[in-house]
């Protein structure tokens, strides 16, 4: 949403029409429009309302925070220790993981939640 609300309030007129023409006029037609539909659908909030000036990205944080799950917690958590072996920021004594096994466990947990 920042990138769209950046793109509107633009200095360059250029970007300014693009921008406002995507959203208001082109909307699926445009990767801008699509994009803030999405955010609009996602985050059920109208068009005014995610792109106008008292936007609050609390709000936004509110949603989010409402709908996760002890699941989907538990899966972030997972991910993060995964990526963190991955990147050898995360040691385990004794854990001979290569980076295949990491690959695999890491592509399971993402395939089984989608």
């Amino acid at each position: 949403m920042m990138l769209a609300r950046n793109c509107l309030n633009s200095s360059s007129k250029v970007v300014k029409y693009v921008a406002n023409y995507g959203i208001y006029f082109g909307r699926m037609a445009s990767g801008l429009g699509r994009n803030v539909f999405f955010g609009c659908e996602h985050f059920s909030l109208a068009l005014d309302d995610l792109l106008g000036k008292k936007f609050n990205t609390r709000c936004v944080y509110d949603i989010c925070l409402g709908r996760r799950t002890e699941s989907s917690y538990c899966r972030a958590t997972c991910m993060l220790e995964l990526l963190m072996l991955e990147r050898d920021i995360l040691f385990v004594p004794c854990g001979d993981f290569s980076a295949g096994d990491i690959y695999t466990v890491i592509h399971s947990l993402c395939n089984d939640w989608c």
